[in-house]
């Protein structure tokens, strides 16, 4: 980074700041990051569960052998700087739209917080997790 471009975020009282898309760059490769062995759910969604989500969140986790200790979250705009290794057996999308991947078993469904109540939604995604756990 230049140090003019440096010294212009200062300025702006800019602290921290990541790329959305470094691969655009002339000249930067990427570096997928890899991911622990602990986990074999990736959730994608740009908003943070909060305590009054996790319990309604664990209830659906429970329902397909994963708990809350197996999940990582990532955001969609980073989703490509991600490794899926064999250890990842899901990938959900929350609450924004699907990428391609090489993972079998996908979930896509509204922000989690969207679901809890809402019998559409729930069904939907009963059906998409039913669905996946019989391949």
């Amino acid at each position: 980074m230049s140090q003019a471009f440096g010294s212009y975020l200062h300025e702006m009282g800019v602290q921290s700041w990541d790329l959305i898309h470094p691969e655009r760059l002339l000249g930067v490769q990427t570096v997928k990051q890899k991911l622990p062995q602990q986990y074999c759910l990736l959730l994608v969604t740009d908003k943070a569960l909060s305590d009054e989500d996790l319990p309604f969140f664990e209830r659906i986790l429970a329902t397909f052998d994963v708990s809350l200790k197996d999940v990582v979250r990532v955001t969609p705009d980073n989703f490509s700087l991600i490794e899926l290794a064999e250890h990842i057996q899901w990938v959900w999308f929350a609450g924004c739209a699907a990428q391609e991947h090489t993972v079998t078993k996908q979930l896509i469904s509204p922000y989690i917080q969207e679901i809890d109540g809402n019998t559409q939604h729930r069904r939907a995604l009963w059906q998409q997790i039913c669905t996946q756990r019989g391949q």
